[in-house]
Order: structure tokens, then sequence, then C-alpha cells
């Protein structure tokens, strides 16, 4: 199967992303429900819904924090997950959940930190 990694995507180094190149065969690895779904993205979905802003390296790390907690083992991106731990560590992203509740505050507020 042919891919590429995308050019000029900032997050590309953190999700691993590829983009493939059709014809492609895919292989149905695992299933979530729409529950898991929707509890893997509501507070981030709602903090694009009220603020409008774009999502930064620190939300980015905090949804993917939410889906490990959510998923499990399950969460097809293990090799991801010391990274992003660090970086939430630094960046002070002890719980994901009042992380993005604080930006969004803060977007509304006009701050910009």
């Amino acid at each position: 199967m042919k891919g590429v990694t995308p050019m000029q995507v900032w997050d590309a180094p953190l999700t691993s992303e590829t983009w493939l190149i059709p014809p492609a065969e895919l292989d149905l690895v695992d299933e979530i429900t729409q529950e898991e779904a929707v509890l893997c993205q509501d507070k981030i979905r709602h903090f694009h819904m009220m603020t409008g802003a774009n999502s930064t390296l620190g939300l980015r790390v905090a949804q993917l924090l939410i889906a490990w907690k959510v998923l499990g083992d399950r969460f097809p991106h293990h090799g991801e997950r010391q990274f992003a731990e660090r970086v939430a560590k630094e960046l002070g992203i002890g719980d994901p959940e009042r992380y993005i509740l604080k930006k969004a505050k803060r977007e509304l507020s006009g701050g910009s930190k």
C-alpha cells in the first residue's frame, strides 16, 4: 500500500499520520462504540464550537490523553503514549478535560495563553 506523509500539517509528527494513495486495501483492526467516540471527542468538539479556535499542541495532547483514558489498551498508537505524556507533563496538563475547559475560558475572555 502506498502512502505519503502529510506536508505542512503541524501535528503530523505527533499523529504519525499517513495519507493513502488509492487504490488501497484496508483491514478492520477494531471498532469503537458511538458512546466511546463521543467520550473521546466531546470536550474538544465543544471547545471548537464555543471558541472557533484551532487546536494547539496542548489541546491535541489533551485529546489523545482522553482517548487513552476511554479506550485503554485498545488505543492503536501505543508508541505515541510516552511522548504525549512527556509533553503533557511539560505543558502542565494534569487533567486533560480541565485543561481543555481552561483553554476555552481563556479563548472566550480574549486571552491567548
